[in-house]
């Protein structure tokens, strides 16, 4: 992750990333904050039945 920031921040002078993340995949958000990032927003969704 830390190339692409280098990457994105060279090519473009970007300040911050989004991820998207699903928050049932428990490994891949315990990756995301060990990484230094933190959830910002939380979106719910409920199916139309």
């Amino acid at each position: 992750m830390r190339q692409i920031e280098a990457e994105a921040r060279a090519a473009s002078g970007a300040t911050e990333i989004r991820l998207d993340v699903f928050s049932s995949n428990g490994s891949a958000v315990r990756l995301d904050e060990r990484s230094g990032y933190a959830a910002t927003s939380q979106v719910m969704r409920r199916p139309l039945a």
